[in-house]
Parts: C-alpha cells; structure tokens; sequence
C-alpha cells in the first residue's frame, strides 16, 4: 500500500547548454542575411538602354545613378578632317585651302602600324608674327557622315570635333652671358679683353612670345565604358565631349603632347616665313 503522503516524482527540464545557444544564433543570422540579400537583389533593375521620342539613347540608372552611355563602339568606323584657322571657332566647311588633312574609314580600337600621318609646311600670317595663334579644327564623323550641319548627311549623334592650338605661349629666352678668362690681348690694348660669350638661354620672367609646335598626334582613347557620373575617372572627364540631348558620349580624343620637347618648339617673329608640321593619327 502506498504512502498518501509521498509525491510522485517530476522530470525537470533540460537547460539549454551555451555552445547550443550561439549555434542557434549563428543560424538565425545566416538565414536573415541570406533573406535580406535575395529581397534586396530582387529589387534592383538591371541598367538598360532606353530611348527617347526621338529614338536618342538617355541616360538610365542602376543603382540610383544615371549612366553616361558611349555613342561608339570598339569596331567603328569613321573619317577624319583636320582644318587649320586662326579663329577659334570654325564653321566653313568648304574652305579647301584650309582643309590640311582627311582620311577615311578609321577603326575604333584599332591602331596597328605603321600610323597614320601627314608632313606639311605651313606660311604663317603677319598675325602669326607678332604673336598670333593657330588652330587646329579636328573634327570627326561616323564613315558616311559629314561634319557639316549643312549638309544632308549630318547628324549630331554621328560627328563631333575638337579645338587645339599650335601654338604656345612663354616668357622669351634671356641670353645669359660670361666673360671668356682665356681672352687673347689685342695690340694696343693694356690687358687682356675678355670675351663675351654667348651661354644657352635661360628662361626667365619677362616678355611673353609665341612658340611653334611642329607636331600634333591625336589619339582616340580606347575606352567605351558606360559610366555613372561619379565614377567616371578625374583624368577623363575634361576630355569628353557629350551629346546636348541624350548625355551620351562622343570617344574621346587626346591630344599628345608628351613627346613634344620644347627644344623643338619654333620661336616665332618677322624673319620665319615657313613652318613644318607633321601631323599622326593613331
């Protein structure tokens, strides 16, 4: 018989051990996060081309951010006219005595050797002189196209151009001078006369003179990136040139003066009459 008084015996809980604790939580994080990141990746629209009334490519966004889409591509073709003025702006397409230069058919991308040049001598002005400028008027269009607003073949999304000028501006040379110790002595003369001698010049402040610049090379930059305004790279951006109405980019011309040394430069004055320019595309 048993006891009235005696309790039955209870089963007491398990307690959860640490270690089971950080895995349960570990597990929780890793299913949140992989949650989160699928409904994030979910909501993003890839970045896609879009068009206009027109049919002109706009700038979309990814991201949140709007892109600078490329007109060209890698592959392209397109011609080339290079005109040389005096005014900085240049429009008359039709002056043949200005036109210094033209091919045609150039691939984008592709730039094998031997490169593209040209060698003219050009007569400066009395403007030139008595330090004037000159302008090269660089302009290029999709092969078929014209540069030329005028024409019927133009269109704005096909032909851009670029401006750069031949010549440069410095503080004239300063010829600095010594005194030859070896002098011979001149009969009559008490002591020796000491030569002057004629060092190389020496660059110092003072008058400011025009330089010619015997060689220009234009370089189309390989690059065909679609970019969002932030992150376009520094040493770019003053480089492109952008469509008004869709904000696409043009390629982007460089124009290369890094082997240009100035011991080449021209000083220019009434007494030069002629001036060599080699000109290279590629």
């Amino acid at each position: 018989m048993a006891e009235g008084g005696e309790e039955a015996a209870q089963p007491r809980p398990k307690q959860m051990s640490l270690m089971g604790m950080v895995v349960r939580g570990l597990i929780f994080y890793y299913v949140f996060a992989a949650m989160t990141k699928s409904a994030k990746k979910g909501s993003e629209t890839p970045a896609q081309a879009q068009l206009d009334a027109e049919g002109n490519q706009v700038a979309t966004r990814s991201q949140g951010q709007p892109l600078f889409f490329p007109i060209f591509q890698k592959g392209d073709l397109v011609d080339l006219w290079v005109y040389l003025s005096e005014e900085p702006d240049f429009e008359d397409y039709n002056d043949e005595s200005a036109l210094v230069w033209s091919e045609e058919a150039l691939e984008l991308g592709e730039y094998s050797e031997p490169e593209h040049t040209k060698d003219i001598v050009y007569t400066p002005s009395t403007a030139m002189q008595n330090n004037g400028t000159l302008y090269a008027h660089v302009f290029f269009a999709r092969t078929g196209h014209s540069p030329n607003p005028e024409d019927p073949d133009f269109s704005s999304k096909s032909s851009w151009r670029v401006r750069h000028s031949l010549v440069e501006y410095r503080a004239r040379p300063k010829v600095k001078t010594t005194k030859n110790l070896f002098g011979i002595k001149r009969e009559g003369e008490g002591e020796d006369q000491a030569a002057v001698v004629a060092l190389e010049p020496v660059t110092t402040e003072g008058e400011v003179i025009s330089f010619w610049k015997p060689n220009m090379t234009i370089t189309l930059v390989d690059d065909y990136t679609s970019y969002p305004p932030r992150q376009v790279p520094p040493q770019v951006r003053p480089a492109m040139v952008f469509e008004p109405k869709s904000m696409e980019y043009y390629p982007i011309v460089f124009m290369n003066d890094f082997w240009l040394l100035r011991d080449k430069w021209v000083m220019l004055n009434d007494t030069v009459t002629s001036l060599n320019l080699t000109m290279t595309f590629g």
